[in-house]
């Protein structure tokens, strides 16, 4: 019985540089010529058959600096809908806004875009479930109650 092999793409931060063979552990740029992964069957190596591609295995971790801006604008973004939801509203206008929420996404199908209504409605479903304590809901009020 002939053993088979997982060829596992390896990337320096955001660079591809090539795949490696989980048997004979040699590499080959698989992008080679067309900047495109070729499909190949077996290993050129060792000559095991290949049954997938891998996880990608990255020698530099690639960096998210450039996330770090967006991401503060989306939490601070979910701490307002905290807020609007679990200290401005009763807990029967929660329930309210809940059956709202799950009727327009019944009703408009299908996100087409990330700002589209059924995401909206996806999103201050999720706020709306959750169960913060005290202590949050008071840090809440003292940020947004000026």
């Amino acid at each position: 019985m002939q053993e088979t092999v997982i060829y596992n793409p390896v990337f320096s931060g955001t660079q591809y540089e090539y795949h490696e063979c989980s048997q004979c552990m040699k590499s080959i740029d698989l992008m080679e010529y067309s900047g495109r992964v070729k499909q190949i069957k077996y290993c050129p190596f060792c000559g095991k058959e290949i049954v997938r591609y891998g996880t990608p295995i990255f020698k530099k971790n690639p960096s998210f600096k450039w996330l770090e801006k967006y991401k503060n604008i989306l939490d601070y973004t979910d701490q307002i809908l905290e807020y609007e939801i679990h200290c401005k509203l009763s807990k029967e206008q929660q329930n309210e806004l809940i059956k709202k929420c799950k009727f327009g996404i019944e009703y408009f199908g299908s996100p087409i875009r990330w700002n589209c209504n059924y995401n909206t409605c996806k999103i201050i479903e999720e706020v709306c479930y959750r169960k913060l304590h005290y202590t949050s809901l008071k840090k809440l009020k003292n940020k947004f109650e000026v």
